[in-house]
């Protein structure tokens, strides 16, 4: 085996922090939908952090798509059902 310099090693694959991040939001809007009001308003941040997320991986390659497109489905769901309980109460 040869010796490989540290600075040789290739470089991690990039992140998608906003995708994560409203795969996360969009996730509690989901679990917060008897909270409409708190479903509403987490949902709605989680909707803008998908979307920066889905457009920050169509310009950089090498990104994964998924927890940006999750997070956009979850989060529009949890505003949906959250402003139908609204509505319902």
């Amino acid at each position: 085996m040869q010796y490989q310099p540290p600075w040789a090693y290739p470089p991690p694959p990039p992140t998608n922090g906003m995708g994560i991040a409203g795969f996360v939001l969009g996730l509690l809007s989901v679990l917060l939908v008897f909270l409409p009001g708190l479903a509403f308003l987490v949902g709605a941040v989680g909707i803008m952090l998908s979307g920066l997320g889905r457009s920050r991986t169509a310009r950089a390659q090498g990104m994964a798509t998924g927890p940006a497109n999750a997070g956009l489905i979850l989060a529009i769901s949890g505003t949906c059902l959250g402003f139908l309980i609204a509505a319902y109460l």
